[in-house]
C-alpha cells in the first residue's frame, strides 16, 4: 500500500484551494465520472494564468500513471518554490528569495538587506541615507515578542513581491535602476507611499480644492492611487497601473495616457486633471530632509 491515491487528491485538492470550484460538476453518476477519470484519464481544466510551477506539481500529483507520481517528500520541498513563483512577480525577484530564503515566509530585516544588495550588485546603504529609509518604510514589518525587548523587523514574501510590483524590475529596467527609481521618486512631496485609504482622506480633508497625491493601492500589485481634492471639496480616488519596464498607464477623458515615470505622469496631467499643490505630509519626503542624500546606483 503506497499514498499514490493520496498524491492524486491531494492534487485535486490544490485545483479546488486555486479555482475556489467544485472539480469533475458535470458528472450525474458514478459510473460516468469513473469512466472518465480513469478510462478516458479526464482532469478538471487549469486556469491559463496559474503560475507555472504550481500547475506542473498538479499535472504530476494527478498522473494518469500512479508510478509517476511524485511523494509527498517532492511536493512540500515543490511548495515552497510555488509559494515564492506565486508571490513574487519578478524572475529576479524569484530568484533572490530562492537563494536565500527557501522556505521562509519572512526573514529578518537585518539578513533580508545585505543578502538584497550583493545579489544586485551594489553596496549596502548606511542606516543614515535616505535609501536606507525608503527602504526600511515600504518593506519592513515590525513583529512584537513578549520574550524580548525590542520589535523584531520582518520583511514578509508577499510584501517583498508586492514592493517589486509597485518599484521593479529588481534588476535593469529605466530609470538606472531599482535603487533609483525608488529615491527619485519617494522625495516628491506628492507621494505618500504605503499610507492608508483613511490616512490619504484625512490629509487631503484638510487641504485646499486642488490637493493631491500619490498612494501605494492595498488591493492590487503593482497599482498606485492618484487621489485629489475636487473644487466642491470632494476626495476622488483614480487608479494608475504600472508595468515594470514600461511605465505608467492613467486614463484622463476616457483615454489611457502612458508615462515612463511617475513624475513624468503627474507633469503630464497637471492641467487636465487639475491637480493644484502637492498634499504635503509625506513621511518619506520628510525622511529626506532629515537623511543623508544617496549617490547614483547602478547594476552590475
Amino acid at each position: 500500500m503506497d499514498d499514490k491515491s493520496d498524491v492524486y487528491s491531494f492534487g485535486i485538492v490544490l485545483w479546488e484551494i486555486v479555482t475556489r470550484k467544485r472539480p469533475f460538476t458535470g458528472y450525474t453518476s458514478l459510473k460516468q465520472f469513473a469512466k472518465a477519470v480513469v478510462i478516458e484519464r479526464v482532469r478538471p481544466p487549469i486556469p491559463d494564468d496559474i503560475t507555472p510551477s504550481l500547475k506542473d506539481l498538479m499535472q504530476r500529483c494527478w498522473s494518469p500513471e500512479p508510478a509517476k507520481r511524485p511523494p509527498f517528500s517532492e511536493i512540500l520541498p515543490a511548495l515552497d518554490v510555488v509559494m515564492i513563483e506565486a508571490a513574487i512577480p519578478d524572475d529576479h525577484g524569484r530568484q533572490f528569495w530562492k537563494d536565500n530564503f527557501l522556505g521562509k515566509e519572512f526573514c529578518k530585516w537585518k539578513k533580508f538587506l545585505p543578502q538584497l544588495f550583493k545579489f544586485i550588485g551594489q553596496v549596502v546603504p548606511n542606516q543614515t541615507d535616505y535609501l536606507f529609509g525608503c527602504l526600511k518604510i515600504l518593506l519592513v514589518e515590525s513583529v512584537v515578542d513578549p520574550t524580548k525587548q525590542d520589535p523584531t523587523e520582518i520583511v514578509r514574501l508577499p510584501h517583498f513581491g508586492n514592493f517589486l510590483g509597485w518599484f521593479g524590475p529588481l534588476k535593469g529596467g529605466p530609470g538606472g535602476g531599482l535603487m533609483n527609481r525608488l529615491t527619485d521618486l519617494c522625495d516628491k512631496p506628492w507621494f505618500h507611499g504605503n499610507i492608508t485609504k483613511q490616512e490619504c482622506e484625512q490629509l487631503l480633508s484638510r487641504k485646499k480644492g486642488g490637493a493631491y497625491l500619490i498612494r501605494l493601492s492595498t488591493a492590487e500589485m503593482g497599482v498606485y492611487t492618484l487621489s485629489k481634492l475636487t473644487k466642491d471639496r470632494k476626495i476622488v480616488h483614480q487608479r494608475l497601473h504600472y508595468r515594470p519596464g514600461e511605465g505608467f498607464t492613467i486614463t484622463v477623458n476616457n483615454v489611457p495616457k502612458t508615462f515612463a515615470t511617475l513624475p513624468d505622469l503627474v507633469k503630464g496631467c497637471k492641467s487636465d486633471l487639475n491637480l493644484k499643490k502637492a498634499c504635503e505630509g509625506s513621511k518619506l519626503a520628510a525622511l529626506a530632509l532629515s537623511t543623508q542624500p544617496v549617490a547614483e546606483y547602478k547594476d552590475q
